[in-house]
């Protein structure tokens, strides 16, 4: 909250202060009165500017802090739905094993391509002299990122898992 004050306040003090609306006053004014009464109207406006465009950061705080929850509460119930039909006595063979078998087909195929790369690399493969291989080496990096993200979820630490479970819980309580 003092952040979101804060940031208000620098902002606000950019737009009105001694280089911006201050400065117009000065020059447009040519009695005293006359400028105490726009410095007093500016600094109303000032204060109302301050108010709002903190209730506005707040209110983004808030809509983002309600994503968050969402997201944490879909995961939740993506890891409980996988785990009641793991534990289903009705459920079928290829329902249990569907992941499993995505993940299979994922390394199968990240395995193959390197097996490629690396045997065309030493010329084991014959490729053309003018081959380009931009396109290859694209497809290899993007099944590269997915294997190790399978991998990250099936090897990743319990401790992370565990936290990100506590923290999960304790949104979902609040």
């Amino acid at each position: 909250m003092a952040a979101i004050s804060q940031a208000a306040k620098g902002l606000v003090s950019g737009l009105f202060g001694d280089g911006g609306i201050t400065k117009l006053i000065d020059s447009v004014t040519t009695t005293k009165e006359e400028k105490a009464k726009l410095n007093n109207e500016l600094l109303q406006i000032q204060n109302q500017f301050e108010v709002q465009l903190r209730d506005h950061l707040l209110e983004m705080k808030k809509l983002e802090l309600e994503e968050h929850k969402a997201f944490l509460a879909d995961t939740a119930d993506a890891r409980q739905s996988n785990s009641k039909i793991q534990e289903s006595q009705t459920a079928s063979w290829l329902a249990k094993n569907v992941a499993y078998l995505l993940d299979l087909f994922i390394f199968t195929v990240w395995g193959a391509m390197t097996v490629y790369l690396i045997l065309m690399m030493l010329n084991f493969v014959k490729a053309d002299k003018g081959a380009d291989v931009s396109g290859v080496l694209g497809v290899y990096s993007g099944i590269t990122a997915i294997a190790m993200t399978v991998l990250n979820f099936h090897r990743g630490t319990s401790r992370g898992s565990e936290e990100k479970q506590k923290q999960i819980s304790s949104l979902m309580n609040k």
